[in-house]
């Protein structure tokens, strides 16, 4: 995955379907900053106005010690999309 603006995200803007991105607020991604890293791919999906982007926050990549924290978020989002 390109970490410049200018990089190819072609696979990226053919992503059909919306749904959420996550990312731990302690990743390495784009230079130390995954909250850019993450919205800049969003930026480049179809349906990016229409996509959760969720920052797990105290966390990288993995998840670690954050693994219900994770689990609660996806439930929530699960829950929200069954009801709309």
């Amino acid at each position: 995955m390109h970490r410049d603006e200018d990089g190819d995200f072609s696979e990226v803007e053919r992503i059909r379907q919306s749904g959420a991105l996550t990312i731990g607020t302690y990743d390495r991604f784009f230079y130390g900053e995954p909250k850019a890293f993450i919205e800049l791919i969003n930026s480049h999906m179809q349906h990016k106005d229409e996509n959760e982007v969720i920052f797990v926050e105290g966390t990288g990549h993995v998840y670690t010690k954050r693994e219900q924290m994770l689990a609660d978020i996806i439930l929530s989002l699960v829950r929200k999309w069954i009801n709309q």
